[in-house]
């Protein structure tokens, strides 16, 4: 038996036995909704280089990189 715990804004607890109905995204979800979204700026052609996309997003070069990587190295 699975219990789901929510907690309310006031401290008050809720149990069920019930699948929330709104689920936060994984990391990796999260990860690769970033790379698409990178992805598309690039191929758009709103940047043209991985370094001005990265001072766009407020974000290092690696971030990019790393971002790019899982994604790049699948098409392979």
């Amino acid at each position: 038996m699975v219990v789901y715990v929510k907690r309310g804004a006031k401290g008050e607890v809720a149990y069920s036995e019930e699948v929330p109905a709104e689920r936060r995204p994984t990391r990796q979800e999260l990860a690769e909704a970033f790379a698409w979204y990178v992805i598309g700026l690039l191929e758009d052609g709103v940047v043209e280089e991985q370094a001005e996309l990265a001072r766009r997003l407020g974000v290092s070069r690696a971030r990019v990189t790393q971002a790019l990587d899982p994604l790049m190295s699948a098409s392979d």
